[in-house]
């Protein structure tokens, strides 16, 4: 084995370790939390950082929350679903001003990129969300988008990662149905705000 093959299985092996750490990491102490929201704190610029240690996630304004995007497959499904779910009218989509805006033009399919999604969170000097955005990239089907779009949209309205029921929305990668805990969460979460 030459030089180069001998380096390139030794960065192979150090990326692996990197990975399961990683995730062993996030099982571990992720903001994950038995009431099912988003912890976050405010840095500097305004935007927001999860930890266990931060506040529970809130909304500045009213629900529903305008959802806005153009041209991105499944989206008006994901909405159509989670206020079914939520048993509520948590998100509508909006052609004008928007609290999340939902963007997929990122790199596709014949990217090295992994499939799914990002959503991040802009807070007000309060430390409340005053908007959200939600990045789509690398999803090669619809039934994929709309699943990762389900997933996203949780977290834009305050939901973390679900570490332990697989078929939850919010687990990852995304399931198909959303949990009562995790409706429960919402409807505490926005119920003033309605």
């Amino acid at each position: 084995m030459t030089f180069k093959e001998s380096a390139k299985w030794f960065a192979f092996g150090a990326f692996g370790f990197l990975v399961v750490a990683g995730v062993v990491f996030g099982v571990l102490f992720y903001n994950a939390r038995d009431d099912g929201l988003l912890r976050i704190c405010r840095d500097l610029n305004g935007w927001a950082t999860y930890e266990t240690n931060c506040s529970e996630v809130c909304w500045s304004r009213k629900t529903p929350l305008r959802v806005r995007a153009e041209g991105v497959e499944g989206l008006r499904g994901a909405v159509k679903q989670w206020n079914k779910d939520a048993g509520f009218k948590l998100f509508e989509i909006s052609k004008d001003a928007a609290d999340v805006l939902v963007d997929d033009q990122l790199p596709r399919a014949d990217s090295k990129i992994h499939a799914g999604g990002t959503t991040s969170h802009k807070l007000d000097v309060s430390g409340c969300v005053t908007s959200a955005s939600i990045h789509i990239f690398n999803v090669p089907d619809a039934a994929r988008t709309a699943a990762v779009l389900r997933h996203e949209l949780g977290h834009a309205a305050g939901l973390a990662d679900d570490l332990k029921d697989f078929g939850s929305v919010m687990h990852q990668p995304p399931g198909a149905y959303v949990q009562g805990s995790d409706v429960d969460a919402l409807r505490r979460l926005h119920s003033a705000r309605r």
